[in-house]
Parts: structure tokens; sequence; C-alpha cells
């Protein structure tokens, strides 16, 4: 078996070259030959073949994967038939180089995706209500003196009491029977202070001056067995307290009350004013202020001053 060597490929690369430019050279008046007319000229019939780059011709000696194709011109169109007038055509034909060399192409896989499920919207969450900062203050209705005094029933007067720790600015509040305004407050309460409401004049509590006075709505307050429902509202028109005493007051007593015309006192300014055990009558132990009696007489209750019945 026939070895090849270096030399040999060389050789028969410049050997098939010099042939086809002796081709060339026969039949440049043969413009068809570019076109594929060769069979015709030579009166033989050699089939271009599919998909091949080059037709060439071999001895018997040539292994079929034929070494021309190293030795091609680039500029060789693959379509070229090779034909020697001398010698019976034996084609070989060469694989495109596609089928000579298939690119290794290695998949880059993509990050996989992990979805979180999303909770199905709800409601927005309601903010608890805030609660109120100890000190704040809070102004309640604190003593009542619904029947006035011995000197006389008309002298009424209401005492209010800031519970809280700042002072707290009162203008434009007012007293209200259920839905009737009877007064309104001028000045302001201190922390932890007292605020006296007279009817008539300043001279219902003859030693105690007020701080303010009316005529509480003309009429004043009910006696027994009726009662008022009264109100305290901010100038927002916003209840801040109050006292509903509508089928009788729950404490104190008039001219048939032993003893008589003692003040209802509220026992807690902490818990509600509507809650009727939370208020007592006056006892007596402990009383503040004179009428506008000639000579003043002492008070059954406690103006500006801490209620008889509260620990």
């Amino acid at each position: 078996m026939l070895q090849f060597t270096h030399n040999h490929v060389i050789s028969w690369g410049i050997a098939i070259i010099t042939l086809s430019l002796v081709t060339l050279f026969l039949f440049e008046d043969r413009p068809s030959f570019l076109a594929g007319s060769l069979p015709e000229a030579v009166g033989t019939s050699t089939p271009l073949k599919e998909n091949s780059l080059v037709t060439t011709l071999v001895t018997p000696i040539l292994s079929p994967s034929s070494l021309v194709t190293n030795l091609l011109s680039p500029t060789m169109s693959p379509s070229v038939t090779i034909v020697s007038p001398t010698m019976s055509p034996s084609p070989a034909v060469i694989p495109r180089i596609s089928t000579l060399i298939t690119p290794t192409l290695s998949r880059t896989p993509l990050p996989s995706l992990t979805l979180t499920p999303q909770p199905e919207a709800g409601p927005p969450p309601v903010s608890p209500t805030p609660t109120p900062a100890i000190g704040l203050a809070h102004v309640v209705i604190n003593e009542i003196a619904w029947a006035g005094t011995a000197n006389y029933s008309g002298d009424e007067w209401i005492e209010l009491y800031n519970t809280g720790s700042v002072a707290i600015n009162l203008d434009g509040w007012a007293l209200f029977e259920n839905e009737t305004r009877i007064i309104t407050l001028t000045g302001s309460i201190a922390a932890g202070a007292y605020y006296l409401i007279e009817r008539t004049d300043d001279t219902t509590i003859s030693n105690i001056p007020a701080n303010i006075h009316g005529s509480f709505g003309g009429s004043g307050l009910k006696n027994l067995p009726d009662g008022e429902n009264l109100m305290l509202r901010d100038t927002g028109g916003v209840i801040i307290d109050s006292v509903p005493c509508f089928g009788g007051w729950f404490a104190g007593t008039d001219s048939t009350g032993n003893p008589s015309y003692a003040s209802m006192e509220r026992i807690s300014a902490i818990l509600p004013g509507a809650d009727s055990s939370n208020w007592a009558t006056n006892t007596g132990l402990i009383t503040t202020g004179m009428d506008a009696g000639n000579p003043p007489q002492p008070l059954r209750g406690t103006p500006k001053f801490k209620n008889s019945v509260t620990p």
C-alpha cells in the first residue's frame, strides 16, 4: 500500500493546480464553461454533485477522502468541475465544510426564578385609637347647687374642676340645658383648680368671687321632682362632660330637705358624670362660702374647694 509523505502531497497539489490552469487556457474562448457546460464540450457527462465543494479527477490510488480539500484556493467556485481530456473521470465528492467542522455550542442555563406568592390584598390596617397622654387636662362639672341658697332659691351656682396637669382656655366654651345654651364661659382654668359660675350676680356667694355669672337662661335650673340634662361643650360643640338628670337630680336638697339647700357633689372627678352613683349630697362636715343674707349664713356646699364626699 502506498504511503504518502509531505513531499507527495505538495507534488500532487502542484500537478492539480497546473492541470487546472492548462484547462482554463484551452477553454478560455468558451464562456459557457463557467456556466457549467463543460460536459458538452468534451462529450462526457459528469454531473455536479449536490452539496459538494469540488469535483476533481483522482487516480485509483487516492483515498476517497482526497487531499485536495486542503489545497483549494478560496477564490475557486465550489461548483467547478475539472476534466482532463486524456483521463477518464472518477469524481470524488468533497463534503461541505459545514459537515467537516461542527462547532460545539455550550448552552448556558438561565438562572431559575423563584416566585414568592403575595398575600391577597385586604382592607388597610386600622390604626388603633390613640390613648390620651397622661397629664392632659380634663374639665368636669364637679358641684351643682341646683336649689340655690337659704337666702334665695335663685342664687344657684355650678362649679367646674380641672383634673389635668395643664391650664385650659375656656373662651367660647358653654353650659347647656339639653340643647339650650345657658351661659358662655370666658377665661381659663388652671390645672387642679376650680371655676365658679354664679347665677344672677357675683353676690350669690358673698365671700368668694365668681369666675363668671349670668342668668342661666332666665328661668334657671329646675327643682325637684324635675331635673336637668347639663352638658359642658367646648368651642367646637364637643361634649366634654355631662350630667343627665332627666328624671330628677342625683343628689342635693331643696327647702324640704334635711339639711336644706345642700349642694350635689361629685364623688370622683375621674368617674363619669352620667353615673348617678358618683354623686352625693354635701355631708355638712366640710363647707365653704357664705350666702348673700344679712347677716350671711354658711353654705351647705364647698365652692372652690374639695368636695365633702370626695375621699
